[in-house]
């Protein structure tokens, strides 16, 4: 197996294991059943490369529309 080194990634356990799942896609994809999988792994390994690059992080948060809200939350933001 052979595998880029990234400093974040020390432990051959994680490397192997991230060989694994890209195996797996590749298994997927060959089988036309790659529907989200390549989306997923593309999010799912980001935040590492972001570690201890920010001290917060501010976004907006999901809106939901106030009828589709359970009454007993509705009745608590009136």
């Amino acid at each position: 197996m052979t595998a880029q080194r990234f400093p974040q990634v020390e432990d051959d356990a994680v490397v192997k294991a991230l060989f694994d799942v890209v195996k797996t896609l590749k298994h997927f994809i060959d089988n036309d059943r790659d529907t989200i999988w390549a989306y997923i792994l593309k999010n799912i390994y980001k935040p590492l490369f972001f570690r201890n690059k920010f001290d917060a992080v501010i976004g907006n948060p999901p809106w939901i529309a106030y009828r589709y809200m359970p009454p007993d939350y509705q009745k608590f933001l009136k």
